[in-house]
């Protein structure tokens, strides 16, 4: 009898011990909801931009690390490369695209990974033009860059007098065919797209342009980006072809 009393306490010991491991409560580590590692697309990223500059979500113009997640882009593709300054155009398979911040030299074709924040540079508050920007976080050692990849010149927008640079179109690839008219003022390339003497697309003075001759037509590809007004940049002389 005094056996099988013992034997039944050391068996209820057993399971209460048992059962307090298994009840214990968990301790977890703190999540940091600010930190996004999953895959993003740029159309994913420019559309957030648009909506927080719509809703004029303070932190969004400047990328605040305590308001802006971090989102992970891949395969982005140089097509115009300002990496000098600071900068390039990036796009996606999809001809997709923006301004990237960067800290590390590109060059055109460059296909590269990069961890980041989005944000928006207000350009004209009347009529709600802001360029989509995304600002690398990475070191230059850590921004992961492939292979040369191919500009997808096969998704492009073509523009028209229907489909001119703007909202609609900025960071994204674009293609053009229109008589050069010279250049304004400020340097600028002008370009007719119906032939009846008037600018109608600007290509930026930084493009890489080839020799042009005024009253030719040119097929000319690039990417929309804002410089005081709309106007396109070509990363390099082999985007522009005569007609």
């Amino acid at each position: 009898m005094k056996k099988t009393l013992v034997f039944l306490l050391v068996v209820f010991m057993g399971v209460f011990l048992l059962t307090g491991c298994l009840t214990k409560e968990k301790v977890e580590e703190p999540a940091n909801d600010n930190i996004s590692v999953n895959e993003y697309s740029v159309g994913d990223v420019k559309s957030e931009i648009k909506e927080n500059y719509i809703n004029g979500t303070a932190g969004w113009d400047t990328a605040d690390p305590d308001v802006v997640p971090l989102r992970n882009l891949k395969n982005v593709i140089v097509v115009y490369d300002g990496s000098d300054y600071g900068y390039v155009y990036g796009v996606t398979s999809d001809g997709t695209g923006l301004y990237f911040k960067v800290n590390t030299n590109l060059e055109i074709k460059d296909t590269f990974n990069a961890t980041g924040r989005p944000y928006f540079t207000e350009r004209d508050q009347n009529k709600g033009y802001f360029e989509y920007r995304f600002s690398i976080a990475q070191s230059d050692s850590e921004v992961a860059t492939t292979v040369k990849g191919n500009i997808p010149w096969d998704k492009a927008d073509y523009l028209t007098m229907d489909n001119l640079p703007g909202m609609n179109n900025l960071g994204n690839l674009v293609i053009f065919e229109g008589k050069y008219l010279g250049k304004d003022n400020y340097g600028h390339f002008d370009f007719d797209l119906n032939n009846d003497g008037n600018s109608d697309v600007k290509v930026v003075k930084y493009s890489l342009m080839p020799a042009l001759i005024e009253n030719n037509t040119y097929e000319v590809k690039g990417v929309v980006g804002y410089n005081y007004g709309f106007k396109i940049y070509v990363g390099d002389s082999s985007f522009v072809t005569e007609k």
